[in-house]
């Protein structure tokens, strides 16, 4: 009798979890019998009740939109963490690059290949994220400061002092533009001929 009130408490755990912290569709899909068993067996041999129900919702995912919405909401507050911190490496890279777009950019390009990956642990599912983002991050302001190296060279090939000075205001300019404007939009409008 106990071991079935621990069972019916663990199933309580598991559809109070999917619905507050995932969604309606992601209750729905933990509802299934064959979806509860598996949940419960991977909680009896240890897995954490997040741990567990991620790991069903992940399988659940290919057809499944709502369901994939709701896995993709519930990683998405940790992933915007850890683009901000991968964006505090490079402080010039904020200007340039908002930490929801460097996320999303990510995101997107690993989205297509998320059913594919093993999910053994949403900790493990995080640091494939953050080494993506760490990744994505770096190249980022790689290309960024590879574009703005030949910036003395501008300065010192103008042929005149007015040349000049509009060479560093343009500099100037680009390096105080919010991130909403790229440097490709203000070039043709400030170009130096």
């Amino acid at each position: 009798m106990a071991e079935r009130d621990d069972q019916t408490s663990l199933e309580r755990d598991i559809a109070s979890f999917a619905e507050t912290c995932l969604g309606r569709a992601s209750l729905n899909h933990v509802s299934r019998p064959e979806v509860m068993a598996a949940i419960v067996a991977r909680r009896v041999s240890g897995h954490s009740l997040e741990d567990a129900v991620l790991a069903e919702i992940h399988a659940g995912l290919p057809g499944n939109a709502a369901l994939a919405d709701q896995f993709a909401a519930y990683l998405l507050y940790d992933l915007m963490r850890m683009g901000s911190n991968s964006m505090a490496a490079s402080s010039g890279l904020r200007r340039f690059l908002d930490t929801g777009d460097l996320v999303l950019s990510v995101f997107g390009d690993l989205w297509h290949d998320i059913p594919d990956v093993k999910f053994d642990s949403c900790a493990q599912f995080k640091m494939l994220f953050a080494q993506r983002l760490n990744w994505k991050a770096a190249s980022s302001a790689r290309r960024f400061t590879a574009g703005s190296r030949g910036e003395l060279e501008k300065i010192l090939s103008a042929e005149s002092p007015l040349q000049r000075i509009l060479v560093v205001f343009h500099l100037d300019l680009l390096r105080s533009t919010p991130a909403t404007f790229g440097r490709d939009e203000l070039r043709p409008v400030l170009s130096v001929r």
